[in-house]
């Protein structure tokens, strides 16, 4: 009787009672996004403007340097994917146990006994994967942290995004005036003017879903990789040319190998490049096979991390430390021939493209984590309930305008990269470490369960190895936070001299 009134209790919180088994309709996995429109997507997510401010952050830090610490930041970044992944498929089973059954595993009411059963059995083996539910990250905080912790989680999110938004907005008007100044009496217009345009164009898709831009997001991947060979080409092509290739330059300026003074600004930005676990829920839900997802993140940290490195070395090694933060504004006159102007065009403009695809992702995530915020109506699975259309747009709309707005006064692109990273650590290595220590802990607590194997499961993202990537998560965000004050002090100390 006493081990029938402990039952009970666990059930109690998990709303198990009168759950059946429930078999997962084979004929879904027909439908979603393949292995390769996958990968598009989250590149396109992850190569917003990164890519465009690491050449000047590698020149102040150093080849060697840059890729110790930009690769480090890849692999820690990768480490902290699976670990959001595996909070999203422990979320599932903590919620919704019987989703996770088959036919043959069918015995009446799913309770903790039961699952813990099928965990620990070699006949039926359970292993966790994420489902068809989309667990935001502010759920999950609500589910492992609490209250608080959600809170907490969308004051970064929020800092972060609009920071992201406000870098992308700058882009664009940076780069189209660059390249198509308005006549001389307005030519300081220019700015404002190509900043409207960019609203006008992706405001709109910003209130789009994700499977509404296949093709454009396709293409705008496929138009990254010609960005990647016409920055690398026309670098390697002007080292290997005696004369002048870009204006006023006619050889390598070069870069030392290591200048530690320049982690503070590279540390950040790198952060910046590789981040997208806010979105990992938005990402991974319209995919078709999500036991491919481990896989599908990590190539794109592999694809992504070798063009980052690529890129940033050769740039930067060419312009030296003095280069523009912005580095696709060097191609600003290149090239004497017809086919180099076509490349230098390209190259001054494709970023403006760019960030018209990854605009709309960020504003997307960043309304639907607000929604899901404020949304307190539940389905009887404990789901949140789906909101109308015109709530949805306009908790988008709430996330794309504001930064558009403070674009128009806020241009200076590597401070806002800086800032934006710097949080970013926080949302990157942080709140992953910290979810997937305390989703261990609550399967512990709930089904006696040390730990639930996922499909995300690996060597790095033990138990054993949580609470190291969390002390260097947090060391990286004082150390950055600290540098970035003193700089801000200095900057003030500076003015006042002046003054």
């Amino acid at each position: 009787m006493e081990e029938r009134n402990d039952e009970k209790a666990l059930l109690s919180p998990l709303r198990l009672r009168g759950l059946r088994v429930a078999v997962e309709d084979s004929s879904s996995k027909k439908k979603g996004f393949g292995f390769v429109v996958a990968v598009a997507f989250t590149v396109n997510y992850i190569m917003g403007t990164g890519f465009l401010t690491l050449p000047y952050a590698t020149a102040q830090t150093g080849s060697v340097l840059t890729i110790v610490a930009l690769f480090s930041m890849a692999a820690l970044s990768n480490i902290a994917k699976d670990y959001v992944l595996e909070s999203s498929a422990r979320a599932e089973l903590i919620e919704n146990p019987s989703c996770f059954l088959t036919e043959g595993q069918a015995g009446g009411i799913v309770t903790p006994a039961l699952v813990r059963r099928i965990h620990v059995s070699q006949d039926l083996p359970l292993l966790l994967t994420v489902k068809k539910r989309k667990y935001e990250m502010p759920t999950l905080c609500q589910l492992f942290l609490g209250y608080h912790g959600k809170v907490l989680y969308m004051i970064c999110l929020s800092i972060y995004i609009y920071g992201a938004l406000l870098a992308y907005g700058t882009v664009f008007a940076n780069s189209v005036a660059a390249m198509f100044p308005l006549p001389a009496p307005h030519a300081d217009a220019s700015y404002g003017v190509y900043l409207g345009l960019f609203a006008v164009l992706v405001i709109p898709l910003s209130c789009l879903e994700l499977t509404e831009q296949i093709s454009v997001q396709m293409a705008l991947a496929s138009c990254r990789l010609l960005m990647v060979a016409s920055m690398v080409g026309s670098v390697l092509a002007a080292c290997a040319h005696t004369g002048e290739s870009f204006p006023g330059q006619q050889e390598p300026v070069g870069i030392p190998l290591w200048r530690w003074e320049g982690m503070p600004v590279f540390l950040p930005i790198a952060c910046y490049s590789f981040i997208y676990h806010h979105s990992i829920a938005g990402l991974s839900h319209p995919v078709r096979d999500k036991t491919l997802l481990g896989q599908i993140f990590l190539a794109t940290f592999v694809m992504s991390g070798i063009f980052y490195g690529v890129i940033a070395l050769l740039v930067a090694y060419y312009f030296g430390p003095g280069m523009a933060q912005s580095s696709n504004l060097e191609w600003k006159g290149y090239g004497h021939t017809g086919l180099g102007r076509v490349v230098g065009t390209y190259v001054l403009l494709f970023p403006a493209l760019d960030v018209a695809s990854a605009f709309p992702l960020n504003a997307i995530t960043l309304g639907n984590n607000m929604l899901d915020m404020g949304n307190d109506q539940k389905r009887p699975d404990g789901s949140p309930d789906h909101p109308s259309r015109v709530t949805t747009v306009a908790f988008r709309l709430l996330a794309a305008i504001p930064p558009l707005v403070a674009a128009l006064f806020l241009r200076d692109l590597g401070r806002i990269s800086e800032y934006a990273g710097t949080v970013g650590i926080i949302i990157t290595l942080v709140f992953p470490a910290v979810l997937n220590l305390r989703s261990r802990t609550r399967m512990k607590d709930l089904f006696q369960l040390e730990s639930a194997r996922t499909y995300y499961s690996n060597e790095l993202s033990r138990k054993r190895y949580g609470p190291v990537n969390l002390a260097i998560g947090i060391g990286l965000f004082l150390y950055i936070l600290i540098n970035l004050l003193m700089d801000w002090k200095k900057s003030c100390v500076d003015c006042s001299t002046k003054g």
